[in-house]
């Protein structure tokens, strides 16, 4: 498959351009866009050869960034339950030259008035299963199905109540299948730490579908929010089924925070400052977007690192979120953050 239709197939988004009467541009235009740009045959986009520092973020050479300017609402994103899908007025895509695989996408710039409103709000959840996959949980729609344990910690925000330095989590997963993969369908089994009420978040975890590879393929991904915008690394690193794979979320100080991978969080990924010293909110579990039902099932175990002592124990308490009907979930072991959860 050429460059060009991978990078048409990247942008699922809402596009709309800055005109006179602001008209909304379909997914089909848009990708029409990214195709023209990839193929250098327009300068509505930017396409340059990326630079070494990127490079360093990302292990693949020969890369390309596609640039865009709009409004973006990025449909494929996989934030907490009950935030807001990630948006922006600059959408950039890092993609390999030669087999066109998106490796990075970043959204910036402003974020849309709707967006920027519902990151400032109170963090509301909406109604637990209400939701089923013949009128939600689809891309088009921008709604996403989740089967998470819930840990909303009391006080917090930033020095005060109760709060976590550090999130880790070992997923299995046992069975996952996205048929749509090639329209940007995605099902991820991960972690996530929040930061309220100031919107932003990381999250680490096992991802299938999102344009690469196949129906079944499960790769690890790491994805944030903060005031620099959201982006999404999406490696090619393979997870075996039933292997149980290390997934660690940490602060360094001063409102950094790293990603780690590994049984003792020996290797780390990448680093991020903007966020809160704290967290205060813990999430984990399943969440899917697909037109249609795609296929799931794992479990996790989670731990949480205390402030000052830097002890790690089993979350203290934890709260089932489950939004569809076409979504399960169980006890795995006695303890609040370790769940079974799937699709059903």
């Amino acid at each position: 498959m050429s460059i060009g239709r991978w990078i048409g197939a990247t942008i699922a988004l809402c596009l709309l351009l800055a005109a006179p009467a602001q008209a909304e541009i379909s997914q089909d235009e848009a990708s029409s866009f990214a195709r023209q740009a990839a193929a250098g045959q327009t300068t509505t986009l930017t396409v340059s050869r990326e630079s070494k520092a990127i490079n360093d973020i990302s292990p693949v050479e020969n890369l390309y960034r596609v640039t865009m300017h709009g409004h973006f609402v990025y449909q494929e994103a996989s934030p907490p339950a009950g935030y807001p899908l990630p948006s922006g007025t600059l959408m950039e895509v890092l993609v390999e030259r030669e087999t066109g695989e998106v490796r990075e996408v970043h959204i910036g710039g402003e974020a849309t008035a709707n967006a920027a409103r519902l990151a400032k709000a109170v963090r509301v959840k909406p109604k637990a299963h209400t939701a089923t996959w013949g009128g939600n949980c689809k891309i088009s729609n921008a709604n996403h199905c989740y089967s998470v344990a819930d840990w909303d910690m009391t006080g917090g925000g930033s020095g005060g109540g109760e709060e976590v330095e550090g999130d880790v989590v070992e997923t299995d997963t046992t069975n996952m299948n996205v048929p749509e993969w090639p329209s940007g369908a995605t099902v991820t089994n991960e972690t996530w730490v929040a930061f309220h009420p100031s919107g932003y978040w990381l999250e680490i975890g096992t991802i299938a579908g999102y344009y690469v590879g196949d129906c079944c393929s499960l790769r690890w991904f790491y994805a944030k929010e903060n005031s620099g915008g959201f982006t999404i690394w999406n490696t090619s690193g393979v997870i075996t089924p039933n292997t149980w794979p290390w997934y660690w979320i940490l602060a360094e100080g001063g409102g950094g925070w790293c990603w780690k991978i590994g049984e003792h969080g020996e290797a780390t990924v990448a680093c991020e400052g903007g966020f809160y010293t704290y967290s205060n909110i813990l999430e984990d579990g399943a969440e899917a977007a697909s037109e249609n039902e795609p296929t799931n099932a794992g479990h996790v175990v989670a731990s949480f690192r205390t402030v000052n002592t830097g002890e790690w124990h089993t979350w203290n308490k934890a709260e089932p979120y489950v939004n569809s009907s076409h979504m399960c979930q169980s006890q795995f072991q006695p303890y609040p953050g370790n769940i079974s959860y799937g699709t059903c």
